[in-house]
Order: structure tokens, then C-alpha cells, then sequence
């Protein structure tokens, strides 16, 4: 995330987007050029962090615009990320806390990411287990 010569940087918005796949290993092969044409950059050194998932931004290094989160439905983390996004689509005061955390660890982390997804850690957990509650209760 670092500073643009010609300005200060301060945390954009990005989109996250969630792409479900048949196959990881097909939207290997076939994915990555098409996707690198629009100006995705695969991340492969985050598959660390997100197995069995692909990985992209799009925009330059300071304001990324764009997340590509690529993954079999089936993958655990699958269920966890819609179950968080229908949370906060249906929690507006929520959605707008988390983006204020966000920034401000943006702010403080620069381009840490491991340090920015381990501060926001405990936020999220306590959000997923709000979320799954009210999914259990109907």
C-alpha cells in the first residue's frame, strides 16, 4: 500500500469479489491470462495464508481497486465469507464499523498484511459468530 509520489496515501475502498470454481486446478490453467488481461495480478505467494483458493488485485501497489478471492464452493472458507457478507449487508452500522476498523489499521499497518488480517482477527471472529447465531435462529 505504500505512498504515491504525488500524494499522501490514505486508504481506498476495494472490492472483494468471491468466484466459485468447479475445479481450482482447471481455473489454474485457464483463468490466470484471461484475468491477467484485465489487470488482475495473481498473488501465488498468498496461497500460504488462503489455500486452495487464487488470489488477485487489480489496480497498482497504494490503491488496489479490486480483490479476486477464487475458490471451490466447497472450500471451508467459502460458507464463512457469504455467511459474513450477508451479516454485514443485513447489519449497515456493523459494515460501517468494520470499514472504520479497516482504515485506521490501514492507517497504522501500511502494507503489512499479515499484521492488518491478524489486528482485524478478533472483529471478524466475533462478527462470524453473531452472523452464524442469527443463521441458526432463523
Amino acid at each position: 500500500m505504500g505512498a504515491h509520489p504525488s500524494r499522501a496515501w490514505r486508504p481506498s475502498p476495494i472490492i472483494d469479489l468471491l468466484v466459485g470454481v468447479k475445479s481450482l486446478p482447471e481455473a489454474r490453467s485457464r483463468f490466470l491470462e484471461p484475468l491477467e488481461a484485465l489487470g488482475y495480478a495473481y498473488i501465488p505467494e498468498y496461497e500460504s495464508w488462503l489455500p486452495e483458493e487464487l488470489f488477485f488485485r487489480r489496480g497498482i501497489a497504494g490503491p488496489w481497486t479490486h480483490h479476486v478471492h477464487m475458490m471451490e464452493p466447497s472450500n471451508p472458507r467459502w460458507e464463512g465469507l457469504v455467511v459474513f457478507r450477508d451479516y454485514l449487508r443485513s447489519h449497515p452500522e456493523i459494515a460501517v464499523a468494520y470499514g472504520n476498523l479497516k482504515k485506521a489499521l490501514a492507517l497504522v499497518l501500511n502494507d503489512d498484511i499479515a499484521a492488518f488480517r491478524s489486528a482485524k482477527g478478533p472483529f471478524v471472529q466475533a462478527v462470524m459468530a453473531r452472523a452464524r447465531a442469527e443463521k441458526a435462529s432463523g
